[in-house]
């Protein structure tokens, strides 16, 4: 019987610690959204005052912010699809910055692609960020 009790006990607190980590990791991918979010605007501000340098520092962050992604629970649902899609924004953004900063015609062709493609993994990411928080993972 008090193995039961002990058991019981474990996965009371077992769950509990799962909780917790779980809500800790929506707010981490509410954090996450506003950092992609600020790496944006520096990205465009680079662009408005042809600052190649900011360019560059706003692409290494964002690719720090991909790894990030990796720690995400690896579980089904909004997860999944939150990992894929966040991630994969990131990467479009750093992509975007730094074919905007190599130039001419063929940057700029490939600059085009990826913008294009960050608005899309942009849009997928948030509403996979918006259905963890709301607790439907």
């Amino acid at each position: 019987m008090r193995l039961l009790e002990g058991l019981a006990a474990t996965i009371a607190v077992a769950g509990f610690v799962t909780a917790a980590a779980a809500w800790e990791y929506r707010v981490s991918t509410d954090d996450w959204l506003r950092s992609l979010g600020q790496n944006h605007r520096e990205v465009m501000q680079g662009i408005k005052y042809g600052n190649a340098d900011t360019l560059q520092r706003a692409s290494h962050a964002l690719t720090r912010l991909v790894a990030e992604v990796r720690a995400w629970p690896q579980a089904d649902g909004p997860w999944t699809v939150a990992r894929i899609n966040c991630g994969l924004a990131a990467q479009s953004l750093s992509n975007f910055a730094d074919d905007v900063r190599r130039g001419g015609q063929r940057g700029a062709a490939a600059a085009d692609g990826s913008l294009r493609d960050y608005n899309g993994y942009l849009a997928t990411c948030r509403s996979a960020a918006a259905k963890i928080k709301k607790g439907a993972s």
